[in-house]
């Protein structure tokens, strides 16, 4: 089996990530890959409505 030719793109393997993971927990997992090389992966978190929501259910039900 052959690997990928973006393999040593960070950004096309970013998106291969996100391809990958997205479809996974649809609108709860956030977090977005904007650059995936081989010693460092960077990405951000988009806030929606349901995350914000899981965060102050959190923030409500368990102690600190």
């Amino acid at each position: 089996m052959s690997e990928p030719a973006d393999l040593e793109d960070p950004v096309a393997r970013a998106r291969r990530m996100n391809e990958f993971f997205g479809p996974l927990v649809p609108g709860r997992m956030g977090c977005v890959f904007d650059h995936a090389g081989r010693d460092l992966v960077l990405g951000h978190i988009d806030v929606t409505e349901t995350l914000a929501l899981l965060r102050c259910t959190q923030m409500v039900l368990l102690p600190r």
